[in-house]
């Protein structure tokens, strides 16, 4: 094995994934804890599982070749448009896609407990 593997920076857009699955996770356990407990629902929540989709997504499909040390020095805002506009389109499609999925999620769990009605 060569040391130069182990030390390789780790791609933006898988960071971004871990950080968007920990997020989404927290927030979907919280979403499901409120449905069935709560009697109303913080909107934020139902993100959670958006979150996760999109975050899934980005782990598999990072995108560009970006590290997040890169990313980093060039400032938010630069950093994230260089992510998204120098990803292959597949692999933007498959973001799209799964944060649609996440969506679906939350509001199937909503309407099964009642939250919204039936579409």
């Amino acid at each position: 094995m060569n040391d130069s593997n182990l030390k390789k920076d780790p791609k933006a857009g898988r960071v971004i994934g871990i950080v968007l699955l920990v997020i989404g996770g927290a927030l979907t356990g919280i979403l499901i804890v409120l449905v069935t407990t709560a009697q109303s629902l913080p909107k934020l929540l139902v993100a959670g599982p958006s979150l996760v989709g999109l975050g899934i997504g980005m782990f598999f499909f990072p995108g560009t070749n970006c590290t997040y040390k890169e990313m980093n020095r060039l400032g938010s805002k630069k950093g994230l448009h260089l992510l998204w506009s120098d990803a292959p389109i597949l692999h933007r499609i498959i973001w799209i896609i799964g944060g649609i999925i996440g969506l679906a999620v939350s509001f199937k769990i909503m309407i099964a407990e009642g939250f919204l009605a039936a579409l």
